[in-house]
C-alpha cells in the first residue's frame, strides 16, 4: 500500500511560486530546495501569474470607475 500523499498549504505554495517568479534559480534547483517535483513548481508559478494578472485587471477596472 502506498504512503500518504503530502498536502501543501497555500502559504507554502505561494512561497515556492514567488521564488520561481523571481527567475534567479531554475525550476530544478527550486524543486530540490523545497523537496517537491519540478512540475509542482511550474504549476504553482502559472497559478500565481494567472491570479496576478486577474488582480491587476480588477484594480484597473476599479480605478476607471
Amino acid at each position: 500500500m502506498a504512503g500518504k500523499r503530502r498536502v501543501f498549504g497555500p502559504a507554502f505554495k505561494a512561497k515556492v511560486a514567488l521564488e520561481a517568479a523571481k527567475g534567479d534559480r531554475t525550476t530544478a534547483q527550486l524543486a530540490s530546495q523545497f523537496g517537491i517535483h519540478t512540475s509542482q513548481v511550474t504549476a504553482w508559478k502559472k497559478l500565481l501569474m494567472a491570479h496576478d494578472s486577474t488582480l491587476r485587471l480588477e484594480r484597473a477596472i476599479t480605478a476607471v470607475r
